[in-house]
């Protein structure tokens, strides 16, 4: 079983990482679009790199489609997430959050052994990203 939160609408949300080959796929995507941010190590992740982040990733065709995958591997309310789950206005609450949550569990291991030899805590940095939930 994967990560379990609670989210905004009180519905209950289990993170699955999916397979190499679909959280390859997002990553690659991920990677295509947030090129265009200009990121410095050493400046502080803020409220307008959050939104840079968030409105390339919404706003992308690439990574909505790798996304899918991913998501679909995910519970929502005890329900696999399929195109019908945010139908539900309540539901829309906690999409970004979904996709904030399926976007750590499967990019963000990619990270861990390139930081390592960088010096880099990504640990630290996922723990001190803003929290959406």
């Amino acid at each position: 079983m994967g990560k379990e939160l609670s989210l905004p609408s009180g519905a209950k949300l289990v993170v699955n990482a999916a397979p190499f080959s679909e959280a390859n796929k997002l990553w690659q995507a991920c990677a295509k679009e947030l090129a265009r941010l200009k990121i410095n190590m050493s400046t502080d992740v803020d409220i307008n790199f959050i939104k840079d982040v968030i409105c390339i990733a919404s706003s992308s065709p690439e990574i909505e489609a790798a996304l899918t995958p991913c998501l679909r591997r995910c519970l929502y309310g005890g329900t696999r997430i399929d195109d019908a789950t945010f139908e539900e206005e309540d539901a829309r609450q906690d999409y970004l959050i979904v996709v904030s949550e399926v976007l750590k569990a499967n990019v963000f291991p990619f990270f861990k052994g390139l930081a390592s030899k960088l010096g880099i805590n990504v640990q630290a940095l996922t723990e001190n990203f803003p929290k959406l939930n």
